[in-house]
């Protein structure tokens, strides 16, 4: 059976967890390392997800004729 696939949120929401509890430093070293790797792992799923949504919004914002750099947090042409 196929694992259910998480949301960008439940994602986001477990990475803030294992941030937290790194960031209270009372995790034994192997059980740091260990939640460190996990943390990065869902922190480049977060990224990957955010930047294809951001591709789908540049696509979308084209085909609408109204795309400028300042939609997406640039400088105008």
């Amino acid at each position: 059976m196929k694992k259910e696939e998480r949301t960008f949120e439940e994602l986001l929401e477990e990475l803030e967890d294992k941030t937290k509890n790194l960031e209270q430093g009372a995790l034994p070293l192997e059980e740091a390392i260990s939640t460190y790797e996990q943390a990065m792992v869902l922190l480049l799923d977060c990224r990957g997800r955010l930047d294809g949504a951001e591709k789908q919004l540049v696509l979308l914002k084209e085909k609408s004729g109204r795309f400028t750099t300042e939609n997406m947090g640039g400088e105008e042409d």
